[in-house]
């Protein structure tokens, strides 16, 4: 099993200038809207209107004019950058998403201050009502903020006061950390070992402004990790752009059957670590006490306790416990074969687009000819 990776982002202390040193500022905002809203029954973003594509335009021109001359290793995320490469929208985006690296936030957290900016961290007021709306908590990295994952970073627009202007177009930009060992590669799902050049910005003009887009493997990478309707369409959407190569999709294609491996690997580790507490004639209840204080389990508890529930009931009706039974029952429950047959097929799919796109090129240049 790999070395688990540290999920908290710890960022050293750097020297406090007259800016900087600010004590933490906590506001209220209301819940975020529902993007679902903008998406139509066959999983397609809705087109922008007029006023809308002028919106976002001014958006990436001003995420540009932030950011511009901080020296950060940034990047947009996610679907904008299937727009940008195409040269028109795909769709309306509700917002905006950038990358940053961990080691570059106090610098950065300076630059964007005498832009108008700053950075803060997004949470629940109540986690067992979300209609109470977010706190945001402003931070300063140049004092050794830290990142956790029950809280999310944001970059948001504020006044002299450093309170958030909620009138402004740019704001609440979604701010990603990339995930490095402890080598300082980056890393995906499992801890596998993703390629250095994702993760550098790739200059793009827009509108006479310099911007940063993310590598479009990058892109799909993640799309294919995320389980939203509108993914597939996107993925769809950058392969008929043309950025995105045969040679991109197959390591991608690599690093997932990597991560497949990697998981059931971790998968069967938790399980061996559970079967030396776990005994015959437990009753369920007792067994889900047990799964749930395993510290994998307990990270994800909220999202798989159904399931848990489900295996710990398997188990306690088993006359005998083994690996191999509790990992049978394990991935059947969880679907873990059917999950990882889900994305290969995606994969391919992206695959027999490409090639596809290949053949009716040489077609028309053979025509041509």
């Amino acid at each position: 099993m790999e070395k688990p990776v540290d999920k908290s982002i710890k960022i050293d202390p750097v020297n406090v200038t007259e800016t900087g040193a600010r004590l933490n500022v906590f506001q209220k905002r209301d819940p975020f809207d529902d993007f679902m809203e903008h998406i139509d029954q066959d999983a397609e973003r809705r087109s922008p209107t007029e006023a809308e594509i002028e919106k976002m335009d001014k958006n990436m021109i001003h995420l540009g004019k932030i950011l511009e001359g901080s020296d950060s290793n940034w990047h947009i995320d996610g679907a904008l950058n299937i727009s940008l490469l195409k040269g028109e929208y795909i769709g309306i985006h509700k917002d905006v998403d950038i990358s940053l690296e961990a080691s570059e936030l106090a610098q950065t957290d300076q630059h964007i201050e005498q832009e108008g900016y700053g950075f803060f961290l997004s949470y629940p007021e109540d986690e067992s009502d979300l209609s109470k709306g977010h706190v945001m908590e402003r931070v300063n990295f140049a004092q050794g903020s830290q990142i956790t994952e029950s809280k999310h970073l944001m970059l948001a627009a504020i006044d002299e006061a450093g309170n958030i202007q909620e009138g402004e177009a740019l704001n609440f930009v979604d701010v990603h950390i990339i995930s490095r060992d402890n080598e300082g590669r980056p890393i995906g799902s499992t801890g596998v070992e993703l390629p250095e050049e994702w993760f550098v910005g790739q200059s793009h003009e827009f509108k006479g402004q310099e911007i940063k887009i993310s590598h479009p493997a990058k892109v799909a990478y993640y799309k294919l990790h995320s389980e939203r309707s509108y993914d597939k369409t996107d993925l769809e959407a950058l392969a008929q752009t043309g950025s995105l190569s045969i040679e991109d999709v197959e390591e991608i294609a690599q690093i997932f059957e990597q991560e497949f491996s990697n998981g059931r690997k971790q998968f069967e580790t938790v399980i061996e670590e559970l079967l030396q507490k776990i005994k015959p004639g437990m009753p369920a209840e007792e067994v889900f006490d047990t799964l749930a204080q395993h510290p994998v389990i307990a990270e994800k508890i909220k999202y798989i306790e159904d399931s848990i529930r489900q295996l710990s009931q398997a188990i306690a009706e088993s006359e005998e416990i083994s690996l191999e039974q509790i990992m049978t029952q394990a991935l059947s429950i969880f679907k873990v074969q059917e999950s990882f047959d889900d994305k290969r097929a995606e994969i391919n799919g992206i695959r027999k687009i490409l090639e596809d796109k290949a053949k009716l090129e040489n077609i028309r240049g053979e025509i041509q000819e």
